[in-house]
Order: C-alpha cells, then structure tokens, then sequence
C-alpha cells in the first residue's frame, strides 16, 4: 500500500526523462498496477484498491507529462533516443517516431480500464477514495471522455447507502465542475 502511495509521489517529483524512458508507466507501472485492481488469484482487499484509487488521478497526469516530456526533448533533437546500453546502430530512430501519438492512447485505453473497474467497485470505500482522483482524471481524458468513462458513472453514487460516499460525491462535482 505505501509503496503505490510512494511511487506516485517519487514520479510525480521526476522533472527530466528521455525517450527510452517514455515507456516506463506502459512497459512496467500500468501492468504492475493490475494486480493492486484484479489480483493473481484473488480480488486484492479494499484497502489496496482504494489506495491505488486514490493515486490513480496523479499516475494519469505524470504519466502524460512523461510523455509530453519526452515527446519535445525528441522533437527538438536535444536528446538521443538511442539507448546508449544497446550497440550503436541496433535500435533504430524510428522506434521512437509516433512515440507521443501510439503511447498517449495506449495511456488513455489502460487508464480508461483502470479508472471503469475502479469507479465501479462493489466496496464504498473504494469508491470515495477513487472521487479524489476524479478532477486529475478529467482534465488527463478531456471533456468528451470524461463525460463517457467518468461522469456518467457518478451519478449512481446519488443512489448508495452509504452516505459518506454521497458527501464525497459533493465535494467533488465541485471541483469538477469548476
């Protein structure tokens, strides 16, 4: 639990990345990730999925800005995109043509999987911890996704028992709607 908690906030702190690191969230964290949502042999407990529901608005934003990152640093030529473990001449530059387009919906498909299976969780509790990602999470999908992933799913949150989660649903649309 804390080491979800404790990736997020080392990542959200990096300030620099280069091409071959680009992938890292697609290759490595997202996969990984999987298991906090379905587990290995068995739904993983509440407190580990709202843990992960909680981080998951931050990982979506540090995850396009690495993108963004290492799209410009690309662009603007200041970088090699070779990896500089690999022999010269055996990683072509062209693997990393189309770097931002490919991986920024491969980033939104994971994250839209991630975020369903979240927001519709059967225990409360993860639920309200999934509404303090929701604002970092709209602005990640933009306005047209956010209304089809995201805000349509909220609204079945008005019919829960659970009354904390419909103050938290208030507290939050707030924030959304601003």
């Amino acid at each position: 639990i804390t080491s979800i908690r404790t990736i997020t906030q080392l990542l959200a702190l990096v300030k620099s990345v280069n091409p071959v690191n680009a992938h890292v969230f697609l290759e490595y964290i997202l996969p990984r990730m999987q298991v906090a949502l379905y587990g290995t042999s068995s739904l993983p407990g509440p407190l580990v999925r709202a843990t992960y529901a909680s981080c998951i608005g931050s990982l979506a934003t540090t995850a396009q800005r690495f993108l963004q990152m290492s799209s410009t640093l690309k662009a603007a030529g200041t970088i090699a995109t070779a990896d500089p473990d690999v022999e010269s001449g055996s990683q072509p530059d062209a693997t990393f043509d189309g770097l931002f387009d490919e991986a920024q919906q491969e980033l939104v498909e994971l994250f839209e999987a991630h975020t369903k299976s979240l927001i519709e969780d059967a225990d409360p509790y993860v639920r309200r911890a999934f509404l303090s990602s929701v604002p970092e999470l709209c602005l990640f999908f933009g306005t047209a996704e956010s209304n089809d992933i995201i805000l349509t799913h909220l609204n079945t949150y008005l019919n829960d028992r659970d009354w904390m989660l419909k103050c938290a649903f208030f507290e939050t649309i707030v924030g959304i709607a601003a």
